[in-house]
């Protein structure tokens, strides 16, 4: 060891450009070493909870007994069929009741509401006939409102071919608007249809794709429409002393 000090301490003297550009290299070799590997354990990280998101997204679970499941390709279950259902107004009683730490972690949520076709009755709205109509809800709580409305992905995402989508504000109360499928006329924006018993405002008419499904604030749906299962839209979940 004492004579490899000695050689590079000659090394040094007799050779200073060469021993300079020695010592650089060497501690550039170091740091791409080092970059490199953070960025691969970075990758690997990013991987990884990627993989774990796919796990929980769009997690679904129902109501009254279970009857099936569907699982995930390494047999994770990520939903769950019952033989029950809710009304709308069960649903924001259990979710007002929530404090607002599990408000706030509470993910966004999707739901279909089950409804008659019969108690729509909404023909003048279309050249062809009322067609065959669904509805979805999409919330998650807004800390700013101190309510559930919109979850901004769904928003940013929104085609309107007339009129113009629900502000959080409206999407969060309980006025009566409406925004109807793709194909309904034109000439309804700001007129009024009878849908689930109650008089709604036109306010927009959904771009193309979106062929059938009509939306109305959440508050607004009553008990005269079911929901049968409700999907979680993202990772965040209760803690276990919010569940509790």
């Amino acid at each position: 060891m004492k004579y490899v000090f000695i050689n590079l301490k000659n090394f040094a003297v007799k050779n200073v450009l060469i021993f300079i550009l020695f010592i650089v290299c060497a501690v550039t070799d170091v740091l791409i070493i080092l970059f490199s590997h953070g960025a691969f354990q970075n990758f690997k990280a990013s991987k990884d909870i990627e993989k774990q998101k796919k796990y929980v997204f769009n997690y679904t679970f129902s109501f009254g007994d279970i009857i099936d499941t569907q699982e995930d390709s390494d047999g994770r279950i990520l939903s769950y069929f019952g033989t029950d259902s809710i009304t709308p107004v069960q649903l924001r009683e259990v979710l007002d009741k929530l404090d607002d730490n599990s408000k706030a972690s509470m993910p966004g949520m999707y739901f279909s509401i089950n409804f008659d076709q019969n108690e729509l009755k909404i023909d003048e709205c279309f050249d062809d006939g009322q067609p065959y109509l669904m509805s979805a809800v999409r919330i998650q709580y807004d800390e700013e409102l101190n309510d559930y409305s919109l979850y901004e992905s769904y928003v940013d995402n929104m085609s309107i071919r007339k009129g113009r989508y629900f502000t959080k504000e409206e999407y969060a109360s309980d006025e009566n608007l409406v925004v109807l499928p793709s194909g309904a006329k034109d000439d309804m924006i700001g007129k009024n249809v009878e849908l689930l018993g109650k008089s709604y405002k036109v306010i927009g008419i959904f771009g193309n794709t979106v062929q059938e499904e009509f939306q109305v604030p959440f508050k607004t749906l009553g008990d005269n429409c079911t929901i049968s299962s409700i999907s979680f839209l993202d990772d965040n979940a209760l803690d276990t002393e919010s569940f509790f």
